[in-house]
């Protein structure tokens, strides 16, 4: 950070300077709200990618996993009628 407040220098080669006077005038409420969100969806992504691992390294586990899951849809459906 530089004595201006810019979280990059100027002329750094690929982007541009990002002003940290912008972020002082946001509620802090918007910011932890953003935050969360973002933490919601990266361990959504990492939940997906480790079932994605799960089942190409596990694949008789992954089945039965989604045969179970079946089988409670169906018991599910039978319920609500």
């Amino acid at each position: 950070m530089d004595t201006q407040g810019n979280s990059r220098l100027l002329g750094h080669p690929g982007q541009s300077p990002h002003p940290l006077d912008e972020l002082k005038g946001l509620p802090k409420e918007n910011c932890c709200y953003h935050l969360k969100n973002w933490c919601r969806e990266m361990y959504q992504n990492l939940k997906d990618m480790g079932k994605s691992l799960k089942d190409s390294f596990r694949p008789e586990e992954a089945e039965q996993e989604a045969q179970q899951n079946r089988e409670m849809s169906i018991s599910e459906f039978f319920n609500l009628n």
